[in-house]
C-alpha cells in the first residue's frame, strides 16, 4: 500500500506541475477545455516509476490490544535529468496541442468561407427560390463543422 500511495502523490504533483506548465505556456486564445484534456492525456501515458528512485524503506511494526498493525515509509527522489525530459516531453504535447488547434481553426474558418460562397452561388443559380433552405443547410453546416473537427 506504501508503493500505491507513492504512485498517487506523484500523480498529484505531476498534475500539479502540468497543470501550472499548461497555463504558463498557453496561448490566450486556446480554450482551457483542450489544455486540460491534453494534460490528462499526456499524466495518463506517464510512468512514474521511471524517474523515481526508492532511497529509503522503513518498516515498524506495532502492537495492540485488538492485533499487530504494520507501517511502512519510503522515501523517494526524482533523477532531474530525467524529470527534465519528461517536462520537455510536456511542453512539446502542449505545442502540438497549439499547432493543431490552429490547423482546425484555420480549416474551418476556410470551410465556414468556402461554405458561404458555395451557397450563395447555390442560391443565385435558383434565383432566390432556395434561400432559407440554404440558411438553414449553411448554420447547420457551420454548427457541425467545428464539433467534427474538434471532436477528431
Amino acid at each position: 500500500s506504501a508503493e500505491l500511495r507513492v504512485d498517487e502523490h506523484l500523480r498529484e504533483v505531476w498534475q500539479v506541475r502540468a497543470k501550472r506548465a499548461a497555463s504558463r505556456q498557453a496561448p490566450f486564445w486556446m480554450p482551457v477545455f483542450l489544455s486540460d484534456y491534453a494534460v490528462q492525456r499526456w499524466l495518463a501515458d506517464l510512468s512514474l516509476r521511471e524517474f523515481v528512485t526508492r532511497v529509503d524503506r522503513d518498516d515498524c511494526e506495532r502492537t495492540h490490544e485488538f492485533g499487530r498493525s504494520y507501517q511502512t515509509t519510503l522515501w523517494i527522489a526524482e533523477n532531474p535529468a530525467i524529470v527534465e525530459r519528461i517536462e520537455d516531453r510536456l511542453h512539446d504535447t502542449l505545442r502540438s496541442l497549439e499547432r493543431t488547434t490552429v490547423l482546425k481553426l484555420g480549416g474551418i474558418a476556410a470551410g465556414w468561407g468556402l461554405m458561404a460562397l458555395f451557397l450563395g452561388w447555390l442560391d443565385r443559380l435558383s434565383r432566390g427560390y432556395m434561400t432559407v433552405r440554404l440558411r438553414l443547410i449553411g448554420v447547420l453546416g457551420g454548427v457541425l463543422m467545428p464539433t467534427a473537427l474538434f471532436l477528431v
